[in-house]
């Protein structure tokens, strides 16, 4: 979704906000009419917002702008929920069964784009997180127009759209109010209460005086968190807060004041962690994670130190590793897919099932853990050896076999604080929730991101896909961590 990063283009939403003004007459009654509309559903805004962090209003103004609140469309793109999503993003949700809920799909809709994962929703944040929804093409195609996807209604948009994908007539009129203007009638009517970033509270008094020497600290090796055991390294990030002004603490008089720089990592340093993790970007120009522990990336941020040099993947020492990874491209560059696309089912898919020990003519199964059995089969099988896989298509399953077997497994907590134990050959395992789960081959790294060949996913990433692709996550998304299966 990124294409433009945030801090890039804050500024200047912030500007077009303050500037922004919704003529009066038809335009201002029709913004009116829509926005009464949204607030109408509000109670089953109320449900996809629990379950995702979104404010009910940005669900309401996505659900305006992509199936004109139409509670049996998809909020990805307002096709039917009769069926998967077939425009782009194709095939979604990936999982259940048609005719989907219309809470169910907004779920999938808001983590899929990353919604889920914004803590601080400000005029500038809703702005940018919308803009990137809808796509980047005005930006990107210099058109020279502000999005009317935002701005149409507004004296910020006066003409020029795309008519079709790829087509852009400089003369066509958007017809639909944009987003912007229903989010300034939603403030301005309904009562909802969004920030600009400048509003975003900042202590009163000013911070102690920068110590050149708490500059360009080294990481201390390990995420930093509640009740962290080392004193010193807490009483260093603590200070380091205080000096970017970051104070959860509120005095007698309802200020905010420095962290006492006691070592103590309880509540208030936490809370200070995630102000600044709220207001920060990593090396990349991407948003923090908002968590309140400090791993490699947010001790970087708040430093100035290097996360991890990005340096070429090296091969696997062991050759089982690096014959698997032979085998996974080999299989991605022939574009395996399922037949019938959805199904679980193929002449390959179906080899892959077997291996796991799965009839694939009793049901419909996941298949990206099957796909990693039969992927060190087939490379354990070249070179006289037996595959070390536990042979399961259940990923959890696998996870904790690994774990009994006693092969090296590296845990969620320790990649955030050190990506560059990932490597080539390695095996990462996401929990999904529910039980379910995801996994793929690690076949190369570079910083905070590691590169994979995945089967059972898609275009975009997901579990439950259609195929065998190459993808790119980052670290923070193996949720369960990694597993290398070295050769016995």
């Amino acid at each position: 979704m990124a294409k433009y990063s945030y801090g890039e283009l804050r500024q200047s939403y912030a500007t077009l906000w303050k500037a922004m003004k919704i003529p009066a007459g038809i335009r201002l009654r029709a913004t009116d009419a829509r926005v009464d509309a949204i607030a109408t559903g509000k109670p089953r805004y109320d449900q996809v917002a629990n379950a995702t962090g979104v404010p009910w209003y940005v669900i309401g103004m996505i659900h305006e702008m992509e199936g004109g609140l139409n509670f049996a469309t998809h909020l990805h793109n307002g096709d039917p929920l009769t069926h998967r999503t077939v425009q782009v993003p194709a095939g979604r949700p990936p999982t259940g069964i048609p005719p989907f809920q219309w809470e169910e799909s907004a779920i999938d809709a808001l983590t899929l784009e990353g919604f889920a994962a914004v803590k601080l929703w400000t005029i500038e944040r809703i702005a940018y997180q919308l803009e990137a929804y809808n796509g980047w093409g005005y930006r990107s195609r210099n058109t020279g127009v502000n999005t009317p996807y935002l701005w149409s209604a507004t004296n910020n948009y006066q003409k020029g759209k795309f008519v079709r994908d790829g087509v852009f007539d400089p003369n066509a009129v958007s017809g639909q109010i944009g987003a912007m203007a229903l989010l300034r009638r939603l403030i301005d009517i309904e009562g909802v209460n969004v920030p600009a970033e400048e509003d975003v509270p900042l202590p009163d008094t000013p911070p102690p005086s920068i110590e050149p020497n708490l500059a360009k600290q080294p990481y201390p090796g390990a995420v930093v968190r509640l009740n962290h055991p080392d004193p010193a390294v807490v009483m260093l990030l603590q200070q380091r807060l205080n000096q970017v002004g970051c104070w959860s603490k509120i005095d007698a008089k309802g200020k905010a004041v420095p962290l006492d720089v006691d070592g103590d990592f309880g509540q208030l340093t936490a809370s200070a962690v995630k102000l600044f993790q709220a207001r920060s970007l990593d090396s990349d120009g991407k948003p923090l994670s908002v968590d309140g522990t400090v791993g490699r990336t947010t001790w970087s941020a708040l430093f100035g130190t290097t996360v991890v040099a990005t340096t070429p993947s090296r091969a696997p020492a062991d050759e089982l590793l690096r014959r698997v990874i032979d085998v996974a491209a080999s299989e991605e560059q022939q574009r395996i897919r399922e037949v019938p696309l959805g199904s679980n089912r193929g002449p390959r898919v179906d080899q892959y099932l077997r291996a796991a020990g799965i009839d694939p003519n009793t049901g419909s199964y996941p298949w990206c853990a099957s796909f990693i059995v039969w992927c060190f089969d087939n490379a354990a099988r070249g070179l006289g050896l037996t595959s070390p896989v536990p042979r399961t298509a259940g990923v959890h399953d696998m996870w904790q076999k690994a774990g009994r077997a006693g092969f090296r497994r590296i845990a969620y907590e320790a990649v955030i604080g050190d990506p560059s134990q990932v490597q080539p050959g390695h095996v990462f395992f996401i929990d999904t929730g529910e039980g379910h789960g995801h996994t793929g081959l690690v076949v190369g790294c570079s910083g905070n991101d590691f590169h994979t060949i995945e089967g059972n996913t898609n275009e975009l990433g997901g579990r439950e896909g259609i195929g065998v692709f190459a993808r790119t996550r980052p670290v923070r998304q193996a949720t369960l961590g990694f597993v290398e299966f070295a050769a016995r």
